[in-house]
Order: C-alpha cells, then sequence, then structure tokens
C-alpha cells in the first residue's frame, strides 16, 4: 500500500535527509498557495502541489510543473513525485 499527503504545515516537515526516516511507501507534498511563502530548502528537499487559481495567478509555479488531469484513475503522479517535482491543481 502506497500513501502520500499534502501539508501546509511546513514545520513539521524535516528538511535533513528525510528518506532515511520517513517510509518508503509514504510520499510527502509541499501545499503552495498563491501568497503563502515556503522555506526555500523544502522546496529543495519535497515535491510540490501548486494550486492554480485563475483570479490570483501564482508566478512561483514552475514552468514545469505537471498538470493534474483531474482523476487518480488515470494518473498516479503524486504517488511517485520526487524532490524537486512539480504537479498542479487546477482550484475547485
Amino acid at each position: 500500500t502506497a500513501f502520500y499527503a499534502y501539508t501546509k504545515r511546513y514545520s513539521w516537515l524535516p528538511t535533513g535527509d528525510w528518506r532515511a526516516s520517513k517510509p518508503a511507501n509514504l510520499t510527502l507534498l509541499v501545499s503552495r498557495w498563491p501568497g503563502w511563502p515556503c522555506p526555500k530548502k523544502l522546496a529543495e528537499v519535497y515535491p510540490q502541489a501548486w494550486m492554480l487559481d485563475p483570479d490570483r495567478i501564482d508566478v512561483y509555479i514552475p514552468d514545469d510543473a505537471r498538470p493534474c488531469p483531474g482523476s487518480c484513475k488515470t494518473c498516479d503522479m503524486c504517488w511517485t513525485m520526487s524532490a524537486g517535482d512539480s504537479v498542479v491543481f487546477h482550484k475547485h
């Protein structure tokens, strides 16, 4: 069984070699929202999940962020993301 979780509680995330301490079947993603500051170190250590709000475009969303297709049944991207990867979700 694989698990993934998103969090805006940046203080809960270790910034060291987290791969040694987390279960192999767990992927943690940093939630990125327009206007929410995020420590730079987290972007280097964790994958990121961005929220795209058409009324408030976040200029920090990476150009190579992969768009969520809207169905986990057709995609396993969030389960397999690595440090530095980004996915972008449309606001819903």
